[in-house]
């Protein structure tokens, strides 16, 4: 069951970027979302999940892609075309 969600706004080259972290007890994981081609491009995520005052075991990118993880990232699809 989901406990929290919040939302942080992060600005990159005049880029706005919206990251969330979902909290699940005692665990937070950051989630970001993703359009486009260049999902794996995930600048505020990376920055969060590289930082030493977190310690975030995962990150999850909602894109449209495969399912796949690399470097602690999970990539999920939100793709409409799945939908049918």
């Amino acid at each position: 069951m989901l406990m929290a969600l919040s939302c942080f706004v992060t600005t990159i080259r005049k880029e706005v970027r919206l990251t969330f972290l979902i909290e699940k007890g005692n665990t937070v994981i950051p989630l970001e979302l993703k359009s486009g081609k260049s999902y794996k491009r995930h600048l505020a995520l990376a920055q969060l999940m590289a930082s030493n005052a977190f310690r975030y075991h995962q990150g999850i990118v909602l894109c449209n892609s495969n399912v796949e993880i690399e470097n602690k990232i999970v990539y999920f699809s939100v793709s409409s075309k799945d939908r049918e």
